[in-house]
This record gives structure tokens, sequence and C-alpha cells, in this order.
């Protein structure tokens, strides 16, 4: 299925430099109304390309190498704020290589990019409430850089739903269980739930 995927995706660009050529020369050829039309239908096919190569490109790339690439379009766009925090996530990875001994695989990378997120979580909770708003915004911005680059976040009912379904099948039946249903729910739920709301839901079941 990738390799198909990488030959469609050339054959895209390829489609794409074509028609591009194609707009280039007849902008040559015409009368200058008929080249502000063109030139303006040019613009817009030009930025109905670009969210396409981004799709496929996204869609190609392991959390890895998107978050490379993008590292390289934040250097490029001189979004130092962005490629900071991009730096940051490119560091706890490796170390968290490291620590492992092997490539973390994507499970594992997400883990630790949860482990990002909910630093900054916590440290915007903090700030907040010592009022350094500066701070609190600061560690926001990153949080969403990061989040990026994590699965959508399940509903409370979702949740909820994973809980029941640990508690079945782990026979939990009271606070002595709370640790290992909270650690199952985590690992059903791949980075997409609130540690915080899984650990208050497995609390109202079990206490």
């Amino acid at each position: 299925m990738i390799v198909y995927f990488a030959a469609s995706t050339a054959r895209f660009n390829r489609a794409v430099i074509y028609r591009w050529r194609n707009v280039n020369n007849t902008l040559k050829r015409n009368s200058p109304r008929e080249n502000l039309e063109r030139s303006l239908f040019a613009r817009r096919f030009e930025k109905i390309t670009n969210h396409v190569v981004c799709y496929l490109r996204d869609f190609n790339l392991n959390i890895r190498e998107l978050i490379d690439e993008d590292s390289k379009d934040a250097l490029r766009a001189h979004e130092a704020e962005r490629l900071s925090t991009l730096r940051m996530l490119k560091s706890a990875l490796m170390n968290a290589e490291i620590a492992a001994g092997h490539d973390l695989t994507d499970t594992e990378t997400l883990q630790v990019l949860e482990k990002q997120a909910k630093q900054r979580r916590d440290s915007v909770e903090q700030f907040t409430a010592g009022g350094r708003q500066d701070l609190a915004t600061k560690e926001s911005a990153e949080l969403g850089v990061i989040e990026k680059y994590l699965p959508a976040k399940m509903s409370r009912e979702e949740i909820e739903l994973l809980v029941q379904q640990a508690i079945a099948e782990l026979g939990a039946n009271s606070a002595a269980d709370m640790g290992k249903v909270i650690q199952a729910v985590m690992g059903k739920a791949a980075g997409s739930a609130n540690g915080k709301e899984v650990s208050e839901i497995v609390k109202s079941k079990l206490v």
C-alpha cells in the first residue's frame, strides 16, 4: 500500500508540474486581461496544490519524519517559537530512544509526546494559578504545537466505555485495582485520553 501510495504521489507531483508549466506558457501568449484572469487562476491552483501535497506528505510520513520536516519548514519561515518547541520534541525523542536502546515504535513515540504535552498542561495550570499569564501563554503555545502530532482526544463517554471494559476484563472491584485499570485504559487509548480524566473516571467507578 505504501509503495502504491508513493507511486500515486509521484504521479500527482508530475501532473502538478505539467499543469503548472502549461499555465505559465499560456500566460506568455495572451492579452494583459487574459493574463490577469489566468494569473488569478494560477494562484488559486497553486494554493490548492500546496494543500493537497501537504496532505499527501503527512499521510506518508511517520511522526518522527513529520517533526523533522516541520522543523525545516519552521526554520525557513523564521518561526522561532515553533522551531524551539520542535527541537525540544526531537531532543526528548532522542533521549527516550537512547534510554530504550532501540528505535522507538509509533506507540512509544506517542507516549513521549503525550508526556511532553502533560508537562505543558501542568505548567499552564501552575502558572495561571500563580498569576504568571505570560508564562502560561508560552506553555500553552508549546502545547498547541505538540498536540498537532497526537491523536484527537477521546470524549468522556468514550473513556468511560474503555474504563468499564477494563474493569470487566480485569475483574476489578476495589480502589486497590485502580492502578492496573488506569494502565489498561491508557494502553488502549494510545495517547488519545487525558490521564487525569482517566484517573477521575476510574476512581468514580471503583471507590
